[in-house]
């Protein structure tokens, strides 16, 4: 059991195996995604030249408290494009990362 305090006290989190499916990988190619209740990805992976701005939405109805999802932009996703999580960080090189976590009903940005 993992201890944190929140506003106005101090909240369990128990990190169970069921929140392990949560780190399921999309790839979703020179595309734009979005997160949703059939895709709770943990990972989003762009690892293909982009040829086009492409977005990453985030959704309210999937994640559940202390999600966390990292969007990952590798070497290979090179282009003049960026990637633009949620509206909270652009990606605009090749090699960048978001890591955001989900609390008290909203996405955080931690990097």
């Amino acid at each position: 059991m993992v201890i944190t305090a929140q506003p106005g006290g101090i909240e369990p989190i128990l990190y169970k195996w069921e929140t392990l499916r949560d780190r399921a990988v999309a790839s979703p190619g020179n595309a734009s995604f979005g997160l949703s209740a059939t895709t709770p990805a943990g990972l989003v992976i762009y690892d293909v030249p982009l040829t086009a701005n492409r977005t990453l939405t985030l959704s309210s109805c999937t994640p559940r408290h202390g999600h966390v999802l990292e969007v990952v932009r590798t070497a290979s996703a090179t282009g003049a494009f960026s990637i633009d999580v949620g509206g909270m960080k652009q990606l605009t090189a090749a090699g960048s990362s978001a890591r955001l976590v989900y609390r008290s009903g909203a996405w955080v940005l931690l990097g």
